[in-house]
């Protein structure tokens, strides 16, 4: 009996030996797989990344062969602006929302701000980074210049785009409110053009809610201006397939503060706004009379500046924005009591309404 049961004993042993060498070598096996599909993606990701820089700069060399220049206005262009529109009353609150900003781009941003022809402004920077280099640069800033009309604020949780907006837009005490990107910047004349545009339309018995401009892009790393986008007038159609109106936007300040910014569209917060400032007005006017009240400036006021991280050089990489366009444009729609299908088009950006039952039966 003793004899069986070391016999059994051994067997046991010899068993767990050979079920241990087997499970040594699966794990290695999986280990050794999990290793080449971990090089497999950094390979991937590698060739992806050297497709998308052989991408940027052909487009690069592409649009160095356009025309297009932009030219700031001179010294004594400015300088006149800024005689005429002294006794203009309207004060503009630009929001930035900041999150761990480049100093290059954050110092040219508040540069070309403090470089307004029109006086009567408010920046106010809103940061949600995690570290204190926001902070200290604008502390920097405000050492340097003085500068009185420049509020920041650091957040203590980062809300996202639009809930860190929204802190900035609480912030605001001007007549109208602003949204500026913190790694773009403005023209000089920027709040100048929107300020008449304002006197104009009062001249004319309205206050506009909506101001936009036309813009271009600036392509960091070869430092030229690029990609000109001339706008048109408010075109209702449009706006209800596609942002155009984009940068340099802003929205009278009561109206601003009553719709704030959604955080469940974020990446397409501002088309978002832009839908419910139409729907807004035209609730009180006739559509006809929309384009009243949302008044389009034939001029370029935004640089939108071109790198790797940003929308303006890759408009693949937030994907996420236009199916959060696409979202806030069904939201409109259905606000509208509009029965429809909202789908992305062949082109990125754009959408197609499909009305049931078709208006065509």
């Amino acid at each position: 009996l003793s004899v069986y049961w070391i016999s059994q004993y051994f067997i046991q042993m010899i068993q767990e030996i050979i079920c241990g060498k087997m499970l040594k070598k699966d794990y290695e096996a999986a280990r050794e797989a999990a290793a080449r599909r971990e090089a497999e993606e950094k390979e991937e990701e590698k060739r992806r990344k050297e497709e998308a820089r052989l991408e940027r700069q052909r487009r690069i060399e592409e649009e160095k062969k356009e025309h297009y220049h932009y030219a700031e206005p001179s010294g004594i262009v400015l300088e006149a602006q800024r005689r005429e529109s002294a006794t203009c009353p309207y004060l503009f609150s630009i929001v930035v929302p900041a999150y761990e900003t480049k100093e290059e781009f954050l110092r040219e941003m508040i540069d070309s701000v403090r470089r307004q022809s029109y006086a009567k402004w408010e920046l106010v920077i809103v940061d949600a980074g995690s570290s204190d280099a926001v902070e200290r640069i604008v502390e920097q800033i405000l050492t340097e210049t003085e500068e009185t009309r420049i509020r920041y604020r650091h957040l203590r949780d980062n809300k996202g785009i639009a809930g860190n907006t929204n802190e900035g837009i609480g912030m605001a005490t001007g007549d109208y409110i602003a949204l500026l990107d913190h790694d773009d910047f403005l023209t000089p004349d920027a709040l100048y053009h929107m300020a008449q545009a304002v006197q104009d339309k009062k001249r004319q018995g309205t206050m506009p809610a909506l101001l936009y401009s036309d813009e271009d892009k600036y392509e960091n790393s070869g430092r030229y201006y690029t990609d000109l986008h001339r706008k048109c007038e408010f075109n209702l159609d449009l706006i209800l397939s596609n942002n155009y109106i984009c940068h340099f936007t802003a929205v009278e300040a009561n109206l601003m503060k009553s719709l704030y910014l959604r955080g469940k569209y974020d990446g397409a917060q501002d088309y978002d706004l832009v839908l419910r400032v139409v729907d807004s007005l035209w609730k009180r006017v006739p559509v006809s009379a929309l384009e009243n009240f949302v008044v389009h400036i034939p001029k370029v006021l935004y640089h939108w500046r071109v790198h790797e991280e940003s929308t303006a050089g890759n408009t693949a990489s937030k994907t996420y924005a236009y199916e959060a366009g696409k979202e806030a444009l069904a939201d409109f729609c259905a606000g509208r009591g509009w029965d429809v299908e909202v789908a992305h088009s062949l082109h990125l950006g754009f959408y197609e309404i499909s009305y049931q039952p078709s208006l065509m039966k």
